[in-house]
């Protein structure tokens, strides 16, 4: 069987089950502002960094919005907005409105310029800190967090023009309590450093505080092993890919259905598995 008959096979057997989809507990705002400037590779990167960071490696699933579409923005648990540098003044007015409504925020690096890279210092002062930007001349840097330390390098010329925030004391994270809400800050820009491993486990600390609920849960520590999920009301899709060599097999458990899968994926290669509430396994491409 070639890969349209077996995609059209899947997509057959799946058809009476692909009804609307149950967006995550976790958004992903993307930073169109700075993407729409000079420095729009550097948004891209902390984009493609962000999703890579909590598929591969937090194992977290999000639905993603951008800066300007948030007043659509539907409630989530955690809202992470990675590495925004500007942002327009109305898409942080919602931000802090999602916070103060109970929602966790996990934002990083310079956070005070609006979308024309004007400064804001309210901003700040309305999270009562004492804050100010300032470039990021270091290329190998340490942020101390509840975790632990975490060592991140910043490569290319981000010495050169990013920037980052500065805290009294050398703080490098903040806990900052708003309404019934909360906001996780980091003073270096986390996702334009190198280290995704480091990012992964900040990600994972958001989403264990934040409470969120993820559609399965697995031992594998292998980032180049995807599991991205789709949960749907009476089933969940799984889209699986391996961009490692080796072919050993990885299990994940369906928390829906409570049931184990060990899955075999060549590299290079990609799967379909579409899981019902029973455990049972409804369609399947690609599955040894």
């Amino acid at each position: 069987m070639n890969v349209l008959q077996g995609i059209a096979k899947f997509a057959g057997d799946a058809q009476a089950y692909a009804s609307e989809r149950q967006l995550p507990d976790i958004a992903l705002v993307l930073p169109q502002s700075l993407q729409f400037s000079v420095f729009s590779g550097w948004s891209i990167e902390a984009q493609q960094k962000a999703i890579r960071t909590l598929y591969q490696y937090a194992r977290g699933d999000a639905f993603a919005i951008g800066e300007y579409q948030l007043p659509q923005m539907p409630d989530a648990k955690l809202i992470i907005v990675p590495s925004p540098w500007i942002i327009s003044q109305d898409a942080w007015d919602i931000l802090m409105k999602k916070a103060e409504s109970g929602s966790t925020l996990l934002i990083s690096g310079r956070i005070d310029a609006d979308d024309h890279w004007t400064p804001i210092p309210e901003r700040a002062r309305d999270w009562n800190i004492n804050y100010e930007s300032a470039p990021l001349t270091t290329r190998e840097t340490t942020i101390n967090w509840p975790e632990g330390k975490s060592r991140l390098s910043y490569s290319g010329d981000k010495t050169t023009y990013a920037e980052r925030g500065l805290l009294d004391y050398n703080q490098t994270f903040l806990d900052i309590p708003l309404g019934k809400g909360r906001i996780f800050y980091f003073a270096l820009p986390l996702e334009l450093a190198d280290q995704l491993r480091e990012i992964g486990r900040i990600y994972k600390y958001a989403m264990k505080r934040a409470e969120v609920n993820s559609a399965y849960e697995t031992t594998c520590e292998d980032p180049g092993i995807l599991i991205c999920p789709a949960q749907l009301p009476n089933a969940t899709l799984y889209v699986l890919t391996s961009e490692s060599t080796g072919t050993t097999p990885f299990t994940f458990r369906d928390k829906k259905s409570s049931t184990d899968f060990t899955i075999n994926i060549e590299p290079g290669r990609a799967a379909l598995l579409l899981v019902g509430k029973d455990g049972k396994i409804i369609a399947s491409y690609n599955i040894h």
